[in-house]
């Protein structure tokens, strides 16, 4: 199967996102996907990253607030400066050395020295509580993933607000000491989670027919050794 964006979420290589499945079911939480939410998060992608592209915008997503929103990345320096010499949305693979498993991940924008820059929408009022949803969704432990995959040097993180006055938060976590700790905790984080699914028999939903199966059967076949670690897995 060839790898290009076409095909990324089927492609069978481990994201970063199957592993929020993968714990999901550790958490025995069910794996519903925020339709909604997804559709205009893809939205706004393409506005900001493929503005030219002539995909149609389904008519019930708001599309004049998602253009402020993308507008707002383009009036910062640091948004401009990305956008006009960064690649976009570009797909990578890399195999995790500690289990051999092959993994994957789908950069938003990648530039030269190995800079690695991530997109996100948020509702926080402040850069406090960017911050604070930085953490509640495991945006370190993305951090981490694309990181150490692609062994890159920088990773940054742009927050921009969903309402007016569509701030735009910068977050750097390979920028000091306190960011580097932050990246730690999500490294434990998805190397952990990596080490479980290799000793499992999981297959991500979001896999091509070939490869998937009844993904819950198959994760009924840990061992109860491994379910054991959940504890220690939601206290990280």
């Amino acid at each position: 199967m060839l790898f290009q964006p076409a095909n990324y979420r089927s492609y069978p290589a481990y994201a970063n996102s199957d592993l929020t499945e993968f714990e999901r079911f550790l958490t025995a939480q069910p794996n519903k996907l925020p339709v909604a939410a997804f559709a205009e998060g893809s939205a706004f992608h393409q506005l900001v990253l493929e503005p030219r592209c002539g995909r149609p915008i389904p008519s019930d997503i708001d599309r004049e607030r998602l253009q402020k929103m993308a507008a707002a990345v383009r009036t910062t320096r640091f948004g401009r400066w990305a956008l006009q010499w960064g690649q976009k949305e570009q797909p990578h693979l890399f195999r995790h050395p500690a289990t051999g498993l092959l993994c994957k991940c789908q950069t938003d924008l990648t530039l030269r020295h190995g800079l690695v820059i991530d997109i996100k929408t948020t509702r926080a009022r402040t850069y406090r509580q960017f911050l604070e949803c930085c953490e509640a969704y495991q945006y370190d432990r993305q951090a981490a993933f694309y990181l150490d995959g692609l062994a890159a040097k920088r990773f940054v993180l742009l927050g921009v607000q969903k309402t007016a006055p569509f701030q735009v938060f910068y977050f750097e976590p390979t920028a000091d000491a306190i960011g580097q700790e932050f990246i730690q905790q999500g490294r434990e984080r998805y190397n952990r989670l990596l080490s479980m699914i290799a000793r499992s028999s999981f297959r991500p939903s979001s896999w091509s027919h070939e490869y998937a199966g009844d993904s819950m059967m198959q994760l009924s076949e840990l061992h109860t050794s491994q379910v054991s670690l959940v504890t220690s897995l939601v206290a990280c």
